[in-house]
């Protein structure tokens, strides 16, 4: 029961409703909001829910090593140095075309660790 923590500051109702939601969604709560087998496995890892089900999942998908690269890097609050002469820029621009994966910043953080990976 959630609202039995010992909490400095008990959340906004839409916080701990969005929560809970979020925690269902993602299989760690059942119907009746009991921590599932699935939810106890994501506490045991020191990341927001969603990553910890990420990386649970990649067991299941045989991608563990390239999905813990990017849980890595979304833990931090920003990957990339930034440039800050126009020739840092253009440099900048040049090695990140071969990188930036349309899709999205995961494929292409996956990517990124793939080439320094081949280096």
């Amino acid at each position: 029961n959630i609202l039995s923590f010992d909490l400095m500051d008990l959340p906004s109702v839409d916080s701990l409703s969005h929560g809970l939601e979020s925690l269902y969604a993602l299989g760690a709560l059942d119907d009746q909001t009991h921590l599932t087998e699935l939810g106890t496995d994501m506490s045991a890892f020191p990341t927001e829910p969603r990553v910890s089900r990420m990386l649970l999942e990649s067991l299941e998908t045989d991608c563990s090593w390239e999905l813990l690269g990017v849980a890595s890097v979304l833990q931090v609050r920003a990957l990339f140095v930034q440039p800050r002469t126009q020739r840092q820029r253009l440099d900048h621009d040049a090695v990140m075309a071969d990188m930036v994966d349309r899709s999205g910043d995961h494929v292409t953080y996956a990517n990124l660790l793939t080439e320094m990976d081949d280096r």
